[in-house]
């Protein structure tokens, strides 16, 4: 007896000789509106033992055969949870892949749209905007919000005015750059939450999770130079711009050569009886800089 199971259509009775070989039916007339037939079962949840249409087999005993079904198309409903705006459906093929949708037209007043949750309450499993998911099934998500926070960006000294960035109340946060912001010979060098920089200092694009409102002022140091010379090879001088004082990587020879030589680092000496530092090397100098290329015979 093969049954529809969730589809549309009769109960079909398939007559044999116990224990002689019998072809088992495909669907028959059984239909499901947005689903594929994809066998049988001898259990309607699909447990039991699976078998496919056009399957020779011997059975003895009377047995009754459970129609199996796969979704076509599955759907993502998004809700606004406490926000306002519509539902939102997001329809994609069963077990394809699916980027998740932003807010959409959702809004919170006083609140920052925080990504997406299985549970209203924000106890499931978290989605941000924009992840790729495979899901079978129909799955409903959540807006999660949190109360709207800001971090102020000041020029402190510098020109340009004053940066607003909007996040949830502990939500992880990237800093920005200097964004706008300059001073006219001086070099950025960071965040720092006084003005006169006794206080916290962070780097742009440090990751934060403030809960508060925060505001950051530019933190500017006068601009040096790291002057590097090819010293007998070939190749125009670099300049390296960085904050007095500032912790500088060197530079590796770059576009220097020299035909029949080996570059072996940096001096602070064209004759390379000076200070001698390797590329890669950090430093924290105040004052401007010139190196020479060092070079060995090949």
């Amino acid at each position: 007896t093969y049954k529809a199971n969730g589809g549309s259509g009769t109960d079909v009775v398939q007559t044999h000789g116990a224990g002689s070989a019998a072809t088992l039916k495909p669907a028959n007339t059984f239909t499901r509106t947005g689903y594929t037939f994809t066998g049988w079962n001898s259990r309607a949840d699909g447990s039991g033992n699976t078998y496919a249409a056009g399957k020779t087999v011997s059975w003895y005993d009377n047995v009754t055969l459970y129609a199996q079904w796969k979704q076509n198309q599955s759907t993502i409903t998004y809700k606004a949870n406490g926000g306002s705006g519509a539902d939102v459906v997001q329809t994609h093929g069963a077990g394809s892949k699916v980027n998740l949708k932003p807010a959409g037209t959702f809004t919170r007043s006083g609140y920052v749209f925080c990504g997406w949750n299985s549970k209203a309450d924000g106890s499931g499993n978290t989605y941000a905007a924009g992840k790729t998911v495979s899901w079978v099934d129909n799955v409903t998500l959540y807006a999660i919000w949190k109360p709207a926070r800001t971090i102020t960006y000041k020029a402190n000294g510098g020109t340009g005015a004053d940066v607003v960035q909007a996040r949830g109340s502990g939500e992880a946060t990237v800093l920005k750059p200097a964004n706008t912001f300059s001073k006219s010979g001086y070099v950025f060098c960071g965040w720092n939450s006084k003005a006169d920089g006794s206080g916290n200092t962070y780097a742009a694009g440090k990751t934060v999770s403030w809960v508060d409102n925060v505001t950051l002022y530019a933190i500017w140091k006068p601009a040096r130079t790291i002057t590097y010379k090819a010293n007998g090879g070939t190749g125009a001088d670099v300049v390296q711009t960085r904050g007095a004082g500032t912790a500088t990587v060197l530079k590796p020879a770059d576009t220097f050569s020299r035909s029949g030589y080996t570059f072996t680092g940096w001096n602070s000496k064209a004759n390379g009886s000076g200070n001698t530092y390797a590329a890669g090397t950090t430093v924290s100098w105040v004052d401007n800089v010139t190196l020479y290329a060092m070079w060995k015979k090949n």
